[in-house]
């Protein structure tokens, strides 16, 4: 979403961290992302950064992108019930 594109430095990187492949743990068949492998997540953040900081932007960036794969997955659901 264009209105919450980070404006920081820390914010970029927080989602750069974020959007790698392999940060997120998955569930279910369909993969549904269920949060952040933390581990993982943090051993490639770069060692002269604010790591509180983007820690605690990765965690908003956690909830809106759980928030947002609950909401569809809901929604797919719905439609597969009403299909049959």
């Amino acid at each position: 979403r264009t209105l919450n594109r980070p404006r920081t430095p820390e914010g970029v990187l927080a989602v750069d961290v974020g959007s790698r492949p392999g940060v997120w743990r998955r569930a279910g068949q369909a993969g549904v992302p269920c949060g952040i492998d933390w581990a993982q997540a943090t051993a490639i953040l770069p060692l002269n950064t604010d790591r509180d900081r983007i820690l605690t932007l990765l965690r908003d960036f956690e909830a809106g992108l759980i928030e947002g794969a609950g909401e569809t997955a809901k929604r797919q659901a719905d439609e597969a019930k009403r299909r049959t």
